[in-house]
C-alpha cells in the first residue's frame, strides 16, 4: 500500500480569483483551431466553443464528441463557463469533468468560407471519456427520482 499514490491537481498553482479557486482545465486550441478564430473574429461572428457529447440516432456509433461555434445567448444553463485563452468554452459538466485531469485538444479547419471544429482524435478521446466515467462513478451527479 506504501506505493499507491492518489494524482491529484497541483492546486497551489491554481490561480484564484475573487476568492474562489478557478479550475485549470487541459482543453487547448491548436494552431488551425486558433487560425479560426481569428477568422471568425474578423468577420464579427462569435468565438464561443460549444464542447459536448452528442447522441446521434443512428446504428453504430449513437456517440460523438463535438466541438461547434456557438453564441453566448444559445448557450444551455446546464453549460459549464471555461476560457481558454481569450476563447469562451462553454463545456458540458462531463466533459468538464474529464477535463480536469486529462488534455482534449480541438483542431479547426474550413472548407471555402466553412469553419469547422474538431476534436483531435475524436474517436479515443471519446473511448477514454466512457472509461473514465465508468471507473470513476463519484464524480457524476446523482439522479434524484
Amino acid at each position: 500500500m506504501s506505493n499507491v499514490r492518489l494524482m491529484q491537481p497541483d492546486r497551489a498553482a491554481w490561480p484564484e480569483t475573487a476568492g474562489k479557486v478557478a479550475i485549470r482545465m487541459a482543453i487547448k486550441l491548436d494552431e488551425r483551431a486558433q487560425a479560426a478564430v481569428a477568422r471568425r473574429r474578423a468577420c464579427g461572428h462569435s468565438d464561443a466553443i460549444l464542447l459536448r457529447v452528442e447522441l446521434i440516432p443512428a446504428r453504430g456509433a449513437p456517440r460523438v464528441l463535438s466541438a461547434t461555434w456557438v453564441s453566448p445567448r444559445r448557450a444551455g444553463p446546464s453549460l459549464e463557463e471555461r476560457r481558454v485563452g481569450d476563447v469562451v468554452v462553454y463545456v458540458s459538466p462531463s466533459v468538464a469533468r474529464y477535463a480536469v485531469w486529462n488534455d482534449l485538444t480541438i483542431s479547426g479547419w474550413h472548407l471555402g468560407p466553412f469553419e469547422h471544429l474538431t476534436i483531435v482524435n475524436e474517436p479515443l478521446v471519446l473511448l477514454s471519456l466512457q472509461q473514465w466515467e465508468r471507473l470513476h462513478p463519484a464524480s457524476q451527479p446523482q439522479m434524484v427520482a
